[in-house]
């Protein structure tokens, strides 16, 4: 995703906040590594079925009414501790 259009509330999410504009990039790649996982949880109406995987994040967020900006290191040197990418079910369409 490249400079999509985001609102930023300083002060912390809420509906008489304050908003000003800004604009968030960021590249980001999931790689399936592992053995399949399914998490199921009827009483929840949850199950997520997928893959270990990994994951590798790239982002930029830019406030221009305030001179704002920040980057995070390039995807290159990027790791995750944990990641599954799969498919996620939740009530109506709960199948037992």
């Amino acid at each position: 995703m490249k400079d999509v259009p985001v609102i930023d509330q300083q002060s912390r999410p809420a509906c008489d906040s304050a908003t000003t504009g800004a604009r968030l990039s960021f590249l980001i790649e999931w790689t399936a590594e592992g053995e399949p996982v399914t998490y199921d949880d009827p009483e929840r109406q949850f199950r997520f079925t997928g893959w270990l995987a990994t994951a590798r994040l790239e982002a930029r967020v830019e406030l221009p009414a305030i001179g704002f900006s920040w980057q995070s290191d390039r995807q290159e040197s990027s790791h995750s501790d944990f990641a599954i990418i799969g498919t996620e079910v939740k009530g109506k369409y709960y199948a037992s």
